[in-house]
């Protein structure tokens, strides 16, 4: 018969994931992952059910390898990739919002600092002229343009802060 630390490994060879990144999750060292498999140590209680909840199988599985009809051993879970992918997708996108608002924002900066207006428009609204980056984004009628790279940037700003939160508390709970 099988004991626990064979079905640890079994479990984690097909989720495909390493001894260091399972240790990694449990938050324990890879050595303590590599005793439990090697059945030289047993995993307390908590990192039982630890592991239970992310291999999604049940304890009395880990515990005495008797499978419940309900939960499939045989297909592995998502690989370790595919999961990473799906959780950092959302800071994928904040980057990307990121980089692409503040190259366009640099951009129209630099087009404003070359291309100086001479004729300063009068702004009717304010009673001034519009001078700078405000003239030029009034001459080259892009304000709106302009506009919505600014809240993009503020927007993906946001989300990164919000991935990086989620993703602490996510590390924070799993501990």
């Amino acid at each position: 018969m099988k004991e626990i630390g064979e079905r640890i490994k079994i479990l984690r060879k097909l989720n495909n994931i390493t001894q260091e990144e399972l240790a990694e999750q449990m938050s324990v060292s890879r050595q303590s992952v590599s005793k439990w498999e090697s059945n030289q140590s047993v995993p307390d209680i908590e990192k039982i059910i630890s592991l239970s909840a992310y291999f999604d199988t049940s304890t009395d599985y880990l515990l005495t390898g008797k499978k419940e009809e309900t939960v499939n051993h045989d297909t592995p879970k998502e690989s370790k990739e595919e999961n990473k992918t799906k959780k950092d997708f959302a800071l994928i996108i904040s980057v990307i919002m990121i980089s692409f608002s503040s190259i366009s924002l640099f951009v129209i900066w630099v087009l404003s600092k070359v291309y100086r207006i001479n004729n300063l428009p009068f702004n009717s609204e304010t009673g001034l002229y519009r001078v700078g980056i405000d003239a030029f984004l009034y001459v080259h009628d892009i304000r709106d343009f302009y506009n919505i790279m600014v809240a993009t940037l503020i927007f993906g700003s946001l989300l990164a802060i919000l991935s990086f939160i989620r993703k602490r508390m996510l590390s924070a709970v799993n501990k």
